[in-house]
């Protein structure tokens, strides 16, 4: 039975027990601005031993340092016992006496990070420190803001150019509620194998289940070595931040590409309820810190003065987060039926259709 978080996990609930004050006021302000809430800040051992001892609220995070006032390791092991999320931070001083001190955050993304990866599964626990050391691979990730703007359509297809190009690409399906690569593809067995599925000489696909989530995401560091590119379609994320720190199974692909995706690509249409979705989540994006650079894609824009139009709105709303990118793909809807009744790439059926053009220029400019 796959858990089901209460609210106070997504939005969880911290103490802070730092005796620097300066680093107190950076941890208490980064996790309050996005959407935490800090609900006690203790000044020495004696004021967090009282309000652990009172407090009716069991499923906290409690960040410490070995520099508040009186605090010693046999103190954090009674706390452990009680409370499951403790997070301890090393001080500025170094101190050796306390065991699993994560090396002080210096940015807001590494501490948000760090709190990130103690709030998953501890089989997938990734912090803000650990990096894909030798990384070869671009690793991109596609997100669609909310169902059926063409984000799958996009990641195959992009992924296919890339491999049409001489590239070696991994196109991992990572939508866990509506997983359609295999399926777009025409491919066998993709959801139950942990190998990867040959699609042609250079691409090929896997994807992410409840049975291979584990093994497929702690491999994703050797596959990084191994590849030119990780395409990564996660699918319909509408809550990215919620998103961000949900233990289930189905988010944890989502939580590896915020750590070390080179880059996501938001994915929206002109169609009203798109656009809606896309404003508002734009509204809320500053207050995700993410590593990656950021581009946004309007799929479908539909010709003419109309489609004039939708583009100015498109960059109205996004140009204000100044993008690394900004991509227009046209509506192209004969070529998209008879790809999906072929289950075959767009540079196999019509190589020429205008979708797949623009698609090429934009795998084009990646790799130049």
């Amino acid at each position: 039975m796959v858990e089901t978080l209460k609210d106070e996990t997504l939005n969880p609930l911290v103490i802070t027990a730092i005796g620097d004050y300066d680093f107190e006021s950076f941890v208490a302000g980064t996790l309050f601005s996005q959407g935490w809430n800090v609900i006690y800040r203790a000044l020495d051992k004696e004021n967090l031993r009282s309000f652990l001892a009172t407090t009716l609220e069991k499923n906290l995070v409690v960040m410490y340092s070995p520099d508040l006032p009186g605090l010693t390791p046999d103190d954090i092991s009674a706390i452990c016992l009680e409370f499951p999320r403790v997070i301890g931070i090393q001080s500025l001083v170094l101190n050796q006496e306390f065991p699993d001190l994560h090396p002080r955050p210096i940015h807001a993304l590494e501490l948000i990070n760090l709190v990130r990866g103690n709030l998953r599964a501890p089989m997938i626990r990734v912090t803000a420190q650990e990096k894909l050391v030798g990384k070869k691979a671009y690793v991109h990730s596609f997100v669609s803001i909310g169902p059926g703007t063409g984000c799958t359509t996009l990641a195959i297809n992009y992924a296919a150019e890339l491999s049409e190009l001489g590239k070696k690409v991994l196109l991992i399906d990572a939508n866990a509620s509506a997983p359609a690569v295999a399926i777009y593809l025409e491919i066998r067995n993709l959801k139950s194998d942990q190998e990867f599925k040959k699609v042609s000489e250079f691409l090929s696909a896997i994807e992410v289940s409840q049975r291979n989530y584990q093994e497929l995401i702690l491999g994703l560091e050797k596959s990084s070595l191994e590849f030119d590119y990780l395409i990564i379609d996660l699918g319909s994320l509408t809550d990215l931040q919620n998103t961000l720190t949900d233990r289930r199974w189905v988010s944890q692909a989502a939580i590896w590409a915020s750590n070390h995706a080179d880059e996501i690509t938001f994915v929206s249409t002109p169609e009203i309820l798109s656009a809606t979705r896309l404003r508002n989540f734009v509204s809320s994006l500053p207050k995700i810190s993410l590593r990656s650079k950021l581009s946004f894609t309007l799929n479908q824009r539909n010709p003419g003065k109309r489609g004039n139009s939708d583009e100015e709105a498109f960059l109205a709303c996004v140009t204000p987060l100044k993008p690394d990118s900004l991509q227009l793909l046209p509506l192209d809807v004969k070529s998209l039926q008879v790809a999906k009744r072929e289950r075959k790439a767009l540079l196999e059926i019509n190589e020429r259709s205008v979708l797949r053009k623009a698609i090429y220029s934009m795998a084009s400019q990646r790799i130049s």
